[in-house]
């Protein structure tokens, strides 16, 4: 009986710690009302978003309208992450200089200091 509880609880805690793309450093957001460069946490799934600020405040929301554009600037990286509507519409990403595109919007992961996309379930 033990077995099969530390099996189950084992299970559970797998299924619900999927990992999540996360873009870590400065970020701004422009459309036409904000134009905002904040240090943050943005979590971009698919479409949605979440910001977090160190202030402790969280926004959380869609990129449903083509004027919404993410930068991203990682401190310890070289490179600048450009995430539009538009982009994630066509599973591609600007990506420093390059432009790289991906299977799926929804399988983007990027990995903060390396610019590796990883696929995301």
């Amino acid at each position: 009986m033990k077995i099969i509880t530390v099996s189950f609880l084992f299970i559970v805690v797998c299924a619900f710690s999927t990992p999540q793309n996360t873009l870590q450093g400065k970020y701004m957001m422009l459309n036409n009302k904000e134009h905002k460069e904040l240090d943050g946490i943005l979590t971009i799934t698919g479409s949605s978003y979440s910001k977090y600020s160190p202030s402790g405040k969280t926004i959380m929301g869609k990129i449903d309208d083509k004027k919404f554009v993410f930068f991203l600037q990682d401190e310890n990286s070289k490179y600048r992450i450009l995430i539009s509507k538009s982009q994630l519409k066509n599973d591609t990403i600007n990506f420093g200089v390059e432009d790289i595109t991906i299977p799926k919007s929804n399988d983007l992961t990027v990995v903060p200091n390396t610019g590796k996309f990883i696929k995301l379930r």
